[in-house]
């Protein structure tokens, strides 16, 4: 395992606060921070499951309030 290396799963619906994320996590110098990103849970559950080498998971998708 790489001590100089995290890496992060992101799973969010939401391009913009990706890039956001990702501006914010680009800025760290050490350890470097590898994002990857997915859009939803269903396929942020199967990059999970096929890579076992995350260290973290973020996840921000906000469920739509039913009036």
């Amino acid at each position: 395992m790489n001590k100089n290396l995290i890496k992060v799963l992101l799973i969010e619906d939401n391009q913009d606060d990706f890039v956001m994320i990702y501006d914010l996590l680009s800025q760290v110098e050490s350890p470097k921070i590898l994002l990857d990103w997915e859009n939803t849970y269903e396929t942020g559950l199967t990059v999970m499951k096929k890579i076992n080498m995350i260290f973290v998971c973020l996840t921000i998708i906000w469920e739509k309030q039913k009036d």
